[in-house]
């Protein structure tokens, strides 16, 4: 979906500072989906690495076909597929290091090839991280994670960055962005006609002051301005539906609608 932005660096114009307008392609996935799959990966690596961890989120964007060659250049990806879309998880080789770093307790070290050992943990470490993204991908049953070469033609791309106990970035490719369709005017007034109401009574009413409201204890004596004998008001909600007689009908309070409830009185 294209957007109405404007450029990051401004112009001078007549001793004015200006940012030229533009249209940018945006996503539409929610943030508050990727939110959850980044929470969750927190949660997964904090179970995995036995010990807390921090995390931030970039948001989502469309990279370009050059910039999707950027990301995917060198890295380990792996596919998941979903009901809702195909997802990848995208770990470029320092980031690989760091991530093996964070599992096996050691301090962050600087770039270098994985051990065959430190290999196999970071695979089963990312498959383990596949299990966060329902959000994104729909599924509901723990997903498979399977090893891809490419990640052209993807859309929608975000980062899940780590920032404690070591620095690390984990990337989420999806093969499309979200189309939202606009939901018609399909609800009817008979589809309510079963859906349950809560109603509530007052019989009477009154008003204290702050002072004497916090006064109150056992025993206390409430004024009302209502008389006795005044019709009840039946409420749902905040709204009046009917006014009528209160008593009670066998061992149950009750009330005797005396006035309809044809529309709103107050």
């Amino acid at each position: 979906m294209k957007t109405l932005t404007f450029a990051d660096t401004a112009i001078s114009h007549n001793g004015k500072s200006v940012r030229l307008a533009r249209f940018q392609e945006r996503s539409t996935l929610p943030v508050a989906a990727t939110c959850l799959v980044a929470n969750a990966m927190r949660e997964t690596l904090s179970y995995l690495a036995k010990t807390a961890v921090h995390v931030r989120l970039f948001e989502p964007v469309m990279p370009d076909d050059e910039k999707w060659s950027v990301i995917a250049r060198d890295a380990s990806m792996f596919r998941v597929r979903g009901p809702a879309m195909d997802a990848a998880i995208v770990l470029r080789p320092k980031d690989g290091v760091a991530l093996a770093s964070l599992l096996f307790g050691e301090a962050e070290r600087d770039e270098r090839d994985l051990s065959i050992l430190e290999r196999t943990v970071v695979t089963r470490a990312l498959h383990a991280l596949a299990g966060a993204l329902p959000p994104v991908c729909g599924f509901r049953e723990q997903p498979q994670a399977e090893p891809i070469l490419d990640i052209r033609g993807y859309a929608t791309y975000f980062e899940v960055v780590v920032e404690r106990p070591v620095r690390t970035r984990i990337g989420i490719a999806l093969a499309r962005d979200p189309v939202f369709a606009a939901a018609g005017a399909s609800l009817r007034p008979e589809d309510l006609l079963d859906v349950e109401v809560e109603l509530h009574v007052e019989f009477a009413q009154g008003d204290v002051d702050a002072a004497s409201l916090l006064a109150l204890g056992e025993g206390a004596c409430v004024p009302m301005t209502s008389r006795v004998g005044d019709d009840g008001i039946l409420m749902a909600g905040t709204t009046v539906i009917g006014r009528g007689e209160c008593g009670a009908h066998g061992s149950r309070a009750a009330m005797i609608v005396r006035l309809p409830a044809n529309g709103v009185l107050r």
